[in-house]
């Protein structure tokens, strides 16, 4: 099985700060919601013995 996440928010997009509060930014819940709904897949497939991780990361250009 093969699962390809995007690339998350830098830690300077991902949280903001409004009137002493720590939030998380829209960009930062959008890249959650899509990291759930694929790991919600690997959950309707339960492995039956060991398992190997392997991770390759691509870096995408900087946007900016």
């Amino acid at each position: 099985m093969k699962l390809t996440l995007p690339e998350p928010p830098s830690a300077n997009r991902y949280w903001r700060h409004a009137k002493g509060r720590t939030y998380l930014s829209t960009e930062a819940e959008r890249y959650r919601m899509v990291v759930q709904a694929a790991c919600g897949i690997l959950c309707m497939y339960p492995l039956g013995g060991p398992a190997r991780l392997t991770i390759e990361w691509y870096r995408g250009r900087k946007s900016g």
